[in-house]
C-alpha cells in the first residue's frame, strides 16, 4: 500500500513515535500529578 508515494513504514513511524511518547510521558505526568495531589511534590 502506498499513499503520497511514500512507504508503509514511513507513514506508520510518526503513529509509532506519537503512541511511544504518550505511554512514556503520560506515566510521568500521571506520577507528578499524584504527587502533587498527595501534597509530598513528587516528581517522576
Amino acid at each position: 500500500m502506498k499513499l503520497a508515494e511514500l512507504p508503509v513504514w514511513w507513514m506508520l513511524a510518526p503513529a509509532l513515535l506519537a503512541m511511544v511518547l504518550t505511554v512514556v510521558l503520560g506515566r510521568r505526568y500521571d506520577a507528578a500529578l499524584r504527587g502533587e495531589i498527595r501534597g509530598d511534590g513528587a516528581r517522576a
